[in-house]
């Protein structure tokens, strides 16, 4: 049962409910149905989950400014965040760059980052949405009913979706999946090789 390449987020999420027996609806800004507002849940945790192991699409390095206090805010939609100097200490706190050496949030100098970045549902390629609908969709039908779970995706379409994620990182980082251990672990765990020491 694949996804259709290029399904917008409100199609996902009257998928999802179609899989329980649910009418769709005709919006994302108002959902008045418990039904249709767990789905999109579920979607957008399914989605912060992924995107959260860190791909060539959703990664980028920064070097942020702090401001005329001294703080160094990271931008919005920030996952996770990494200096690429393994000798600093900064690290992640809400929305600001903490300096757990010196124990304080303000901060002299420039810092560069590596940052993972949330995006919206339709920043995300086509390959990662399918992904997310199919392990959304699975786990939707498992809390809502359990009984039409044999009706949806199987396990296989969830591990084959993956794999479908991980083969196009792989095309684009110019490597092979084999090259080294670290790309195999991702496929199991979600995490992204590169980046190591998040906070």
């Amino acid at each position: 049962m694949a996804v259709i390449p290029g399904y917008t987020e409100l199609e996902c999420v009257n998928k999802m409910l179609l899989l329980i027996g649910e009418a769709p609806i005709v919006t994302l800004d108002d959902l008045v149905f418990a039904e249709g507002s767990l789905a999109r849940q579920v979607l957008q945790e399914d989605s912060v989950t992924v995107q959260q192991g860190g791909f060539y699409w959703n990664t980028l390095t920064l070097t942020l400014q702090p401001d005329i206090s001294g703080f160094i805010y990271l931008p919005e939609g920030t996952l996770q965040m990494d200096p690429t100097d393994p000798a600093s200490y900064y690290i992640k706190r809400g929305s600001r760059l903490y300096d757990a050496e010196n124990n304080t949030y303000v901060i002299s100098e420039a810092v560069e980052v590596n940052i993972i970045q949330f995006l919206s549902w339709e920043e995300v390629p086509e390959v990662v949405r399918n992904y997310i609908t199919i392990k959304a969709a699975r786990r939707f039908v498992t809390r809502m009913n359990p009984d039409r779970i044999k009706l949806v995706y199987t396990e296989k379409e969830e591990l084959d979706a993956k794999a479908a994620v991980m083969g196009d990182e792989v095309a684009h980082n110019n490597s092979t999946i084999f090259d080294n251990w670290a790309s195999l672990d991702k496929l199991n765990r979600d995490v992204n090789p590169v980046r190591r020491r998040f906070s």
